[in-house]
């Protein structure tokens, strides 16, 4: 089973726009309940480019009702945390709850 932090880092910089859009951490924690196994995910990226604040504002408005295909995985809460407007680009904090799917 390929690792959830990884399926879902691609699919977030797929929405955020790929070349455009860097990766400045991701970080995961275990979790799980009586039923389901899983992970907290805590990510930012940069988005760079012209459209930057537009595809922050987009994602901003988006997050929690994108459907995200990682096989093996489902996620189950995706939220905007914060938004930085740095003299690179805009940095954007997402956060994510991925469970075990089977």
């Amino acid at each position: 089973m390929r690792d959830a932090g990884s399926l879902l880092l691609k699919a977030l910089v797929r929405e955020a726009g790929e070349t455009t859009t860097h990766r400045l951490t991701e970080r995961h924690i275990a979790w799980a309940s009586a039923t389901f196994t899983g992970a907290r995910h805590e990510v930012t990226l940069l988005l760079t480019g012209v459209d930057a604040a537009a595809r922050a504002d987009r994602l901003a408005a988006e997050i929690a009702e994108l459907e995200f295909r990682l096989p093996g995985h489902l996620v189950a809460d995706a939220l905007f945390a914060g938004r930085r407007d740095t003299a690179d680009g805009i940095e954007i904090d997402l956060e994510a709850l991925t469970i075990e799917d089977g």
